[in-house]
């Protein structure tokens, strides 16, 4: 019985064995215990020194709030005002810029000393010595109180905000009136630097000095307009007189409407030593030659205020009959 194969019994049911044995072998990676069907990854070993920490991120700045604009209402009459106000300032603009100060060219004069010395001081000469007079209409506005108004600054080139323009101790307006040039500018004469010329027409009795920004207009019978661009203007012109008979009381004889109270008249001697009147309004001057009487009115035009009443003066005091 030794050599017999051990029998091992099966249960009730089960298939007969095939002809050779089934034998299941549980695999090698299975063998010994459970072991994970994948790996682990390995823990990457970082030096203590290297490791970098993260940086810290700096929260934006807070805006400041926003304050709410209030907005401004205009009135309605605000803004005519303003609208006002910009025609006029505009208006006043316009008349300074056509007088505006347009640099003549200046003359070459052959009569200034070598020196340098000053050629422009007004002369010493006769005695009685004209001066410019005050006139009864408002004057317009003469800021340095130097004789010229502030139309007149910009017309001969002087400084509206300083009496005495070329510091020669001759206020601008005297200068002006003596024909000379308030600026001090080499040659000395408003006539040499191109602020004045000179009127002298073949035919005409008289010559005469006035603005050069000024239109001469010639007419018949000896008659001359000067025009300034703000309308107003001066007029030449004569009239007959019989020979002997006082300017003064000749001067009546035209203004019968005047009773003698009003007839209150100024004797004016020019530079050329003619002698004549002034009216009241101090804005004709009637020059006397005999039996001719020379007629030099000043019209305001549309003009309220006098701007131009030294230089009206000056021309009357450069006057000069040919002859």
């Amino acid at each position: 019985m030794a050599d017999a194969k051990q029998q091992f019994e099966k249960p009730a049911g089960t298939p007969a064995p095939a002809s050779e044995p089934i034998i299941h072998v549980m695999p090698v990676e299975f063998r010994g215990g459970k072991s994970p069907m994948t790996k682990a990854p390995e823990e990457k070993k970082v030096e203590p020194s290297k490791v970098e920490l993260p940086k810290p991120v700096t929260p934006p700045p807070s805006k400041p709030p926003i304050t709410p604009v209030k907005k401004t209402r205009f009135s309605p009459l605000l803004i005519v005002g303003l609208v006002v106000l910009l025609l006029v300032g505009g208006g006043a603009a316009y008349v300074l810029l056509t007088l505006g100060p347009n640099e003549p060219e200046p003359v070459a004069n052959t009569n200034v000393p070598s020196n340098n010395e000053p050629t422009n001081t007004p002369p010493t000469n006769t005695d009685p010595d004209p001066a410019p007079v005050t006139p009864t209409p408002v004057a317009s506005n003469d800021a340095d109180s130097d004789g010229l108004t502030d139309v007149e600054e910009v017309l001969f080139g002087s400084d509206s905000h300083d009496p005495d323009t070329d510091d020669d101790s001759y206020l601008d307006g005297n200068e002006v009136f003596h024909l000379y040039n308030p600026r001090g500018d080499a040659p000395g004469l408003l006539i040499d630097t191109g602020f004045a010329r000179s009127f002298e027409e073949e035919g005409y009795s008289y010559t005469i000095v006035y603005p050069s920004r000024w239109e001469a207009a010639a007419g018949a019978n000896d008659e001359v307009v000067f025009q300034a661009p703000t309308g107003e203007y001066i007029q030449v012109s004569h009239q007959t007189k019989e020979l002997g008979v006082d300017i003064a009381d000749w001067y009546a004889s035209q203004h019968p409407e005047l009773s003698p109270a009003d007839i209150v008249v100024t004797q004016v001697i020019t530079r050329e030593g003619y002698v004549g009147i002034m009216s009241p309004d101090k804005l004709s001057t009637y020059l006397d030659f005999g039996d001719t009487v020379y007629v030099i009115h000043y019209n305001l035009g549309f003009a309220s205020v006098v701007n131009f009443l030294t230089t009206y003066q000056m021309m009357v005091n450069a006057f000069h009959v040919n002859g």
